[in-house]
């Protein structure tokens, strides 16, 4: 195997002596997604094995490794009975990508923004919800923190889609099954029934399951949203006008419910950043543990340890008790730091539209 030198934060790296002169220097701008599926695959020998490791589609590996031979300008595979290997441009990346994320991991890399998916940026991502009300109003402080760096926060709609391979940290309520993601828990979400001050004025406010039933819901359905436990409180036959609002959206179905539209299953947060909404004594109480993941090769990375360390601060549990394992009732939070910062958002806006109403 070729030797290689791994450049530090005091001196810059030296092109690698291969047999294909300039591929040190080009897989230096090359995609870090594309990078660690092309070594995958490589460690495989099989798109196939290569695709259910990764829990990504042969159509998705092959599309990337096109990419990446385009971006090469030679071809890095070549098919055999036995599945495929590499050229010797592959053999001559596969050495160069290996160093690279060595270099990472001994932290001889400034700052090693060369691990990261996309050079130049630090990609998180999340929950809509909690990409949208949560860190959103925190991005700055990270932003701070990493100068150099464009912050992408990425929202997710589908919670059920694995998007690890996409970003550098991944913030979700299962864990990947990538088996090279460092995973860690984050906290925890607690949900309970809440409703507008208005709508309780004008409908009451029920006390239990069956006096639910004759209110309005707002309801969540998207994949990977867990809308099918309501089956489990109210059951499937419902009154026809129990749903007057579904949507894939944590915020418009927030927004509905502040607007005074009905009510609706919202993390105990919610009361953190408007008092526009009330929470309701049912016994409807849900949790959903969350958790953060890194590819084990970037875990040393400055720039992703950096990022970590805000989720954890932007979680902290004695800070924001609603993330604590226990739950804490809404009505614990007057002592605690609010998040103060997103109530602009909703708070005079739902009061305007219930007077419309």
């Amino acid at each position: 195997m070729p030797d290689t030198v791994t450049k530090n934060s005091a001196q810059a790296a030296q092109p690698m002596r291969t047999g294909h002169p300039g591929l040190a220097e080009i897989a230096e701008k090359l995609r870090w997604e594309d990078l660690r599926t092309f070594l995958t695959i490589a460690q495989e020998h099989s798109f196939r094995s290569a695709s259910r490791r990764a829990n990504l589609s042969a159509n998705t590996l092959r599309a990337r490794m096109s990419r990446l031979e385009e971006d090469v300008g030679t071809s890095i595979f070549r098919r055999t009975r036995s599945g495929i290997s590499l050229t010797s441009a592959g053999q001559d990346l596969a050495t160069i990508a290996k160093n690279m994320l060595e270099a990472s991991r001994s932290g001889n890399t400034p700052l090693s923004t060369d691990v990261l998916v996309h050079p130049g940026q630090i990609r998180i991502g999340s929950s809509e919800s909690l990409g949208s009300f949560w860190l959103t109003p925190r991005l700055m402080t990270l932003q701070r923190t990493l100068p150099h760096l464009s912050v992408n926060l990425l929202c997710e709609y589908d919670l059920a889609r694995d998007r690890s391979a996409e970003v550098d940290i991944s913030i979700g309520f299962t864990m990947p099954k990538d088996p090279d993601m460092i995973v860690a828990r984050l906290g925890t979400l607690h949900f309970m029934l809440f409703a507008s001050e208005d709508y309780a004025e004008q409908n009451g406010i029920p006390t239990t399951l069956d006096e639910l039933r004759q209110h309005k819901f707002i309801e969540q359905a998207s994949p990977g949203v867990h809308s099918y436990l309501l089956d489990f409180f109210v059951g499937t036959e419902r009154p026809p006008d129990f749903v007057p609002i579904m949507t894939n959206s944590s915020i418009c179905q927030f927004w509905a419910v502040a607007s005074g539209a009905g009510i609706a299953a919202l993390p105990t947060y919610a009361w953190a950043l408007t008092k526009t909404v009330v929470p309701i004594e049912i016994p409807l109480n849900l949790r959903f543990d969350i958790f953060y993941s890194c590819h084990r090769t970037a875990q040393n990375s400055p720039a992703v340890r950096s990022a970590i360390d805000w989720l954890k601060s932007s979680f902290d549990h004695d800070r924001y008790p609603w993330f604590a394992t226990d739950f804490v009732h809404p009505s614990k939070f007057a002592h605690h730091e609010l998040s103060g910062r997103v109530v602009s958002m909703y708070e005079n806006a739902a009061r305007q539209v219930g007077q419309e109403h």
